[in-house]
Parts: C-alpha cells; structure tokens; sequence
C-alpha cells in the first residue's frame, strides 16, 4: 500500500525532532529517522493495528517507543494524520485527535 503522511503528522513528527534536540544535539535527526522507518511500515502493516477512536492505532516500539501512529486506510492507501508522544496529558492528546 502507499503512505501518505498528512501534514498534521508531518508537524508532530517535527515537534518531536525539536523536543529531543532539545534535549541533545543530533538527537532529533534519530528519532525523525526511526519515526518515518515505522510509518513507511505500514505499507505492509496497515490495517492490522487496532481500530479505536476512529483511527487504526500502531504503538511504536524500539528505540522511542512512546509513540503512537494514528492513521486510516482509505482507498489510496494509507493516510498517516498524527504521530503522538503518548507520555502527554491525555487531555491533550484526545484534543490534538479532534484537530486531524
């Protein structure tokens, strides 16, 4: 299947490169590496990932693993709309939800 990563996802994946920037040089450019090698996964993986909320839900695993990529399958493939550092405030991410 294709991947297209939407914007919205594209933005949370920049935020994380900050965030971990941040917190050491060089840092950022990993964790945007490992995130897009998961969501470049789903093109064989899509749709196995449970379905909650209106979106299928991939729990990220490895070297950053608090991440969960919400996306959907539409007939062009899949549609990747956010990738969420889940150690936030849950209020927070059910918000950032509403906004893809």
């Amino acid at each position: 299947m294709i991947v297209h990563v939407r914007r919205t996802a594209q933005e949370d994946i920049l935020d994380a490169a900050r965030f971990y920037d941040e917190q050491e040089g060089g840092l950022g450019d990993r964790v945007t590496d490992f995130l897009e090698g998961k969501i470049m996964e789903l093109g064989m993986t899509g749709g196995l990932h449970p379905f909650r909320r209106g979106f299928h839900q991939a729990v990220v695993d490895g070297a950053f693993p608090y991440y969960v990529i919400y996306y959907s399958l539409e007939l062009d493939g899949v549609h990747v709309r956010a990738v969420i550092d889940h150690r936030r405030d849950p209020s927070k991410v059910r918000r950032r939800l509403h906004e893809v």
